[in-house]
């Protein structure tokens, strides 16, 4: 805060925070996961953001900003700590990336976190791929394809690899929308949950 008023970075990152709160939680609804899921994924996207511009700044590490955020869940006695931190990290560059290269299974509430977060741009959903390619384009992409371009060469590079992770999480999540009646693709999910918020808001002022 500064002279009484948030900065316009950080002013940014909370509206995208909370955008994402509101658009995980709705989907975990319509996907019809319990009230537990729903809120560990809200309060995951809430925060998933809060140490961006520190650790862009070099101010502190990801495990010491990791530690923080537990330490802050822990004293305002949020439940389940550990699992919002292990989802907020889910969205961290290059956390499935090596989760799956490592052959480790991705659950379902990390595949939730990680699409909303790809296709969210500032406070609005759009294709993942216009997404990707404005992060790849962006000078904080290109520090990312430096730093792990050589650890995921044999996917292909960073992005490579990430596109390739992202479109199968995307068709996961469709098909089980699918199974449930709703008529979406991974080319209109964007669409789709963007009226889905819309539905939401305007039954809760009824």
């Amino acid at each position: 805060i500064k002279t009484g008023k948030l900065q316009e970075s950080w002013r940014n990152v909370l509206e995208h925070n909370l955008f994402e709160s509101v658009a995980t939680e709705t989907l975990a609804q319509t996907l019809d996961l319990s009230d537990r899921e729903a809120r560990l994924l809200s309060i995951a996207a809430a925060l998933h953001d809060w140490d961006k511009r520190i650790i862009k700044k070099g101010a502190v590490s990801q495990d010491d900003a990791d530690a923080q955020l537990k330490s802050f869940l822990d004293t305002a006695n949020i439940d389940e700590p550990e699992t919002i931190v292990k989802l907020t990290a889910y969205t961290k560059p290059g956390a499935p990336h090596a989760q799956i290269q490592r052959g480790e299974r991705t659950t379902l509430n990390e595949k939730i976190v990680y699409i909303v977060d790809a296709m969210t741009d500032e406070a609005e959903l759009v294709p993942i791929p216009q997404r990707m390619k404005k992060s790849q384009d962006s000078p904080f992409g290109k520090t990312l394809e430096a730093k792990f371009d050589a650890t995921f060469e044999r996917e292909g590079g960073f992005y490579e690899f990430g596109n390739k992770i992202t479109a199968g999480f995307l068709a996961d999540i469709c098909e089980l929308l699918r199974q449930r009646g709703f008529d979406v693709t991974p080319e209109t999910f964007h669409t789709w949950l963007t009226l889905q918020i819309q539905n939401r808001f305007s039954e809760e002022k009824k």
